[in-house]
């Protein structure tokens, strides 16, 4: 089943927008681990990838998202229990009021970092709160 941006009501309109007019495809199934990492780094990969960025930095605007309203700060932490230090970037409202935590987990069956609508094993869920 195919990501439907047009009836995920969770997007806001002007990231819909831009997101309507990519050809978004689902990966499918390699033999091994190797036929994977030989196909992500593969030169068509490479200009593929470098060409998303582009296009992403084209849409980091004010216009297409705008950041009134809202805090943006980095934050590393360390997991456990192997020790990995983890970078984020904490996106929120700007108040100092307690909020629900939503953590967006990558769906298996679709291309965006969201809760799942299509089905997959990950979604979106509240995990804590953020002070």
């Amino acid at each position: 089943m195919a990501y439907d941006v047009a009836g995920d009501s969770r997007l806001d309109p002007r990231i819909k927008a831009i997101l309507a007019g990519l050809a978004l495809e689902a990966s499918g199934d390699v033999g091994s681990r190797e036929v994977l990492l030989a196909e992500a780094n593969s030169e068509a990969a490479r200009q593929e990838a470098e060409q998303f960025r582009t296009f992403m930095e084209l849409c980091d605007t004010e216009e297409t998202a705008p950041s009134a309203g809202l805090r943006v700060h980095s934050e590393k932490v360390v997991s456990q229990p192997d020790g990995n230090t983890i970078s984020l970037q904490v996106i929120r409202r700007d108040s100092d009021e307690t909020l629900a935590c939503v953590t967006a987990a990558a769906c298996p069956r679709c291309p965006v970092m969201t809760g799942c609508t299509a089905g997959g094993a990950s979604s979106s869920r509240p995990t804590a709160s953020l002070s």
